[in-house]
């Protein structure tokens, strides 16, 4: 994970995405002072989160009973320091940064717009003051970065938030701390692996004994719109093209609320510690895919989805990609039970409740045995848009 830090540091995109890139040492005469918009987010975001941790992912309350904050505004201006002197790799101060190659090429360090002086960084951490060189001043940077990567918090930080992506919203503190402990330590004494950290995710009892999944109602997650419609691409397989594409000018992220690349901010599409109205609320749950899912998305995205079973992944003439239906058509004119048991193993990963597939046959024996596309795309697209196909369990 340390060299993830390091690669999303020194990207251009993100350089010019949270505007560090270009950002100089203090020079009070002009009012000039280091941006300070990347030091807070490579914290609050990328590490270490806004509070301190336990090892079990909950928060350390103080005397008074409340969070503590892991980094005041003085952390952050000194971290803002740290990131001074970066600019587009390759170029000269103030050149470039409009190509696909200066967006490619990780930012370099330009040592006079570097501040060389002493930092006072997290928990007594300090940078000393060092010669004005390159090399130096990318050291800095290595330092700050390792010094968040070796924080306590960011194992449990990071490790909760990997668990709501890839099993549950809602994991169990002892759920986060073994895969916290696999983040401090892979068994063969490094930190941060995360191949490691990903394995014990997934091999977790709580991600694959069905206790958890079945009679736990908190369990699971609201599959985000994004892989719903890949899962389209996946499971009915997509002609070949060359130059593959996916973009709509943002009508997907208008019906969707998510997009590949379209993110509106750095928080990206949701919070992973959002509470939607009602019962999760009260009761405190997680429900981050839930943000996006509104009166519009609920109705637009299930359109969508139809529409893309339909004409495949297009938009107007500029490309097609057709779906394969094929094999599918095979299959429904030969058996429709044996079509929805397919459906159910590969979007509903088996989950389909009787009443469910009931539904589904019922629609789909209303079709005349001969229209065998259309049995295929009713029966894909109640799967997709039935709870057990909208829910990752």
């Amino acid at each position: 994970y340390l060299d993830v830090l390091m690669e999303v540091t020194l990207h251009p995109a993100m350089g010019r995405y949270l505007s560090h890139v270009g950002n100089q040492k203090a020079n009070p005469t002009i009012n000039q002072y280091p941006d300070e918009n990347f030091a807070r987010e490579v914290m609050q975001l990328f590490s270490i989160g806004l509070w301190e941790l336990n090892p079990d992912g909950t928060r350390q309350l103080n005397g008074m009973n409340q969070p503590i904050p892991t980094y005041s505004n003085q952390e952050i201006t000194e971290m803002a320091r740290v990131m001074t002197g970066l600019w587009f790799g390759g170029q000269r101060w103030g050149i470039g940064g409009w190509t696909d190659v200066d967006n490619t090429v990780p930012m370099d360090m330009h040592a006079d717009r570097h501040d060389f002086g002493e930092k006072h960084l997290l928990r007594g951490f300090v940078i000393p003051a060092r010669a004005a060189t390159r090399e130096e001043g990318m050291r800095d940077v290595r330092d700050a970065i390792r010094h968040l990567f070796e924080h306590p918090n960011t194992g449990p930080f990071i490790g909760r938030q990997l668990i709501q992506f890839l099993v549950t919203d809602n994991p169990s503190p002892a759920y986060v701390q073994r895969v916290a402990a696999v983040f401090a330590d892979n068994g063969s004494g490094v930190r941060g692996d995360l191949g490691a950290v990903v394995q014990a995710i997934l091999l977790d009892e709580e991600a694959r004994d069905p206790r958890f999944s079945d009679r736990e109602p908190n369990f699971g997650r609201l599959k985000e719109p994004v892989f719903r419609m890949m899962a389209i691409g996946r499971v009915m397989g997509m002609i070949s093209q060359d130059n593959l594409r996916w973009w709509d000018w943002g009508d997907f992220y208008a019906e969707a609320r998510q997009e590949p690349a379209y993110s509106p901010s750095v928080f990206n599409f949701f919070k992973p510690d959002y509470h939607a109205p009602g019962l999760p609320t009260q009761h405190q749950l997680d429900t981050p895919v839930f943000q996006i899912t509104d009166s519009y998305s609920s109705i637009a995205f299930p359109n969508r989805i139809w529409r893309t079973l339909d004409e495949g992944f297009s938009f107007y003439d500029y490309y097609r990609q057709p779906l394969s239906m094929g094999p599918w058509r095979d299959l429904a004119a030969a058996d429709s039970t044996r079509l929805v048991d397919r459906m159910n193993l590969l979007f509903c990963a088996g989950r389909m409740t009787v009443g469910t597939r009931s539904t589904i046959l019922n629609a789909i024996n209303q079709l005349a045995p001969g229209q065998t596309a259309e049995r295929v795309r009713v029966a894909a697209y109640l799967a997709l848009v039935s709870p057990e196909g909208a829910v990752m369990k």
